[in-house]
């Protein structure tokens, strides 16, 4: 009760001063704490209320003078602490900052909140060495899992960001990603129970190139879900499955979640996209086929001996966890021959663009991407034909013409066939500018015209080619402000909206 009763007498007394700093009274601040210094001299809160205010009030030198008088003192007080870090920060001198909270933790190394402020200071300056010592002394002292992948997530941003010969590795990479990985290993608890300490797992093992013990990691049950619920997660499954080679089960997987599970997800369509282009370049079917069931690994492939790379830090080796064992999953069979595979992913995309209508713009969008990816093949001795890609253009457009989101979609494959017009075949280009044209309402009566004609607009615009003529030009603002002055009548829709 004694001390409540100090707290509450302490904040009352330093009200005045946070109400003037609140309002920018700076002058009235300093009044405020030189009436309570008279009283108590060395009170490092009012002190460092002082030195802020001084600062905000442009008495930089005297700021400066009393600041540096507090950080001689070493304060551990939480309050001065963050105060004194304002200072500091607004003085460009962050690296002091650090250097303030490690001592203070020093004098009061069982002050939990002190060294994770001390930690986090020391992310922001980017000092991930002196992150991580810390963080593992935290982790001993407190016995805090979180600290322990505080530490490893620091040993992990000092091996990517320490410079070196390699471009975004240091030197010593491989021995800083082998620590993390043996703090992994050390861990309590194992890394599914969370997809953040799964996904800085996985990273690891990819960085140090254990390919296989991370696609173990992810072919489990428990990997299996966080890949379903986390979207960085799932983002380095693909990365990792690429790296191992396995173009076909990733297929076959996209190809399901996207027919059968629901999954709109776009960087689903591209990867099923992008993994069954690899497929057919490999030109040999059968190169991946162990893709389409993936085998049982053997003990001697699937454990480790060392047990760092091991999926679980807690489990028996006699009685290991049925949730953490990499299982084969069926997936849908994909034809072997070329063609058939591009006319089935082909069918997939416009059968869910049909299912979706305009809610989802997914499949009308993939339909394109997979035109543009076969337009941009070198190899054409496997019979592969795309499409024409402005009748594709215009469905697109047709449905999707009066969404602001329209222009940038269709950007990429504009692009393509301006590509396609500077090398000589011009045709499609001009058949999508007379499109475009024909597509322009004849008055603006609504807001969905009004979006379309901005997003013919600009379509047209990037369809130009530098130097403009002036001309042209004038003629072109000229309709611009016509259309403009149309539509103005519609801003009294969009005060009810």
């Amino acid at each position: 009760m004694v001390d409540q009763h100090g707290a509450q007498q302490e904040a009352r007394k330093l009200k005045p001063v946070y109400d003037a700093l609140d309002t920018g009274s700076y002058k009235l601040a300093i009044q405020h704490c030189n009436k309570l210094l008279k009283k108590q001299p060395n009170h490092e809160t009012v002190r460092a209320l002082k030195s802020l205010a001084l600062l905000r009030g442009g008495k930089g030198e005297e700021s400066i003078q009393l600041c540096d008088e507090l950080l001689v003192s070493k304060p551990t007080d939480e309050t001065v602490l963050g105060i004194l870090s304002h200072v500091l920060k607004h003085l460009d001198r962050t690296p002091e900052i650090t250097v303030m909270f490690e001592e203070a933790f020093k004098k009061q190394p069982h002050n939990e909140e002190l060294g994770a402020q001390t930690f986090m200071s020391m992310i922001r300056v980017g000092s991930w060495k002196s992150a991580q010592v810390i963080s593992l002394k935290m982790f001993k002292a407190f016995k805090h899992t979180k600290y322990l992948f505080w530490s490893i997530m620091s040993a992990v941003l000092q091996a990517q960001n320490a410079g070196g010969n390699s471009p975004g590795h240091s030197d010593h990479a491989p021995m800083l990603l082998t620590l993390a990985l043996k703090l992994v290993a050390s861990s309590p608890v194992p890394t599914f129970v969370s997809p953040d300490h799964l996904y800085l797992h996985l990273t690891i093992l990819r960085s140090l190139d254990m390919i296989d013990q991370a696609y173990e990691l992810i072919q489990s049950d428990r990997g299996k879900r966080l890949c379903e619920t986390s979207l960085v997660v799932e983002e380095l499954r693909k990365d990792i499955f690429q790296a191992k080679g396995t173009c076909r089960e990733e297929a076959s997987l996209c190809f399901e979640r996207l027919d059968r599970r629901g999954d709109r997800n776009w960087t689903t369509f591209l990867s099923l996209i992008d993994a069954t282009l690899k497929v057919i370049s490999l030109n040999d079917p059968l190169s991946d086929q162990g893709s389409k069931t993936t085998p049982e690994p053997s003990a001697s492939s699937s454990r480790s001996d060392d047990p760092a790379v091991n999926l679980s830090t807690n489990d028996n080796a006699a009685d290991p966890d049925p949730e953490l064992t990499p299982k084969p999953i069926p997936h849908l069979e994909l034809p072997f021959e070329p063609q058939a595979m591009v006319d089935g992913v082909r069918d997939l995309f416009e059968r869910l663009a049909r299912h979706d209508g305009i809610k989802e713009r997914g499949g009308h969008l993939a339909v394109l991407h997979l035109e543009k990816k076969l337009r941009a093949r070198d190899d054409t001795q496997d019979g592969i034909e795309p499409r024409l890609l402005v009748p594709l253009l215009q469905t697109y457009f047709s449905n999707f013409g009066d969404k602001a989101c329209c222009f940038e979609d269709l950007k990429p494959y504009i692009a393509d066939l301006k590509k396609t017009a500077e090398s000589g075949a011009a045709s499609e280009l001009d058949e999508w500018h007379t499109f475009l044209t024909s597509q322009v309402p004849q008055a603006v009566s609504s807001l969905d015209d009004l979006q379309r004609i901005i997003n013919i607009f600009k379509l047209q615009r990037f369809l130009l080619s530098e130097p403009f003529d002036a001309e042209a030009e004038h003629t072109r603002a000229i309709e611009y402000l016509k259309h403009y002055f149309e539509a103005l009548p519609l801003g009294k829709i969009l005060s009810h909206i």
